[in-house]
């Protein structure tokens, strides 16, 4: 590979990564805020409370299980390369981990609107 593409590559590995990492920050946000999240992020965010997994552990779990339901639902058509997202999915478990840490350690709750500032900036 030339020394450009190779360049390009990693600045695309890096904008993926920061990107998913944002998302991350954004799921933890709206967890803080109390006041709802998105479809996804709901059910870790529920188990997290009646379980000993922390949303993070549930949020790679349930990916897995997406990706075990897209093998079976596809079976021939699926194609190997789309394995990749296992990866992905406990990659985005952790980052959401380490986002929710931070932002519980970080950003206190407060009123009403404190907690819609939350929710929004999600």
């Amino acid at each position: 590979m030339k020394k450009s593409s190779v360049l390009k590559l990693c600045i695309r590995y890096i904008c993926f990564f920061a990107g998913l990492f944002v998302i991350a920050v954004g799921v933890a946000f709206s967890r803080r805020g109390g006041l709802g999240t998105s479809p996804v992020s709901c059910i870790p965010a529920v188990l997290e409370y009646v379980t000993p997994w922390t949303m993070g552990e549930i949020t790679i779990a349930m990916h897995v299980l997406f990706i075990l339901l897209q093998i079976i639902i596809l079976r021939r058509e699926y194609e190997p390369v789309q394995l990749l997202q296992l990866p992905v999915a406990f990659i985005f478990g952790a980052f959401t981990d380490v986002a929710n840490a931070f932002i519980d350690a970080s950003f206190p709750l407060g009123n009403y609107a404190v907690c819609m500032l939350y929710t929004l900036a999600g």
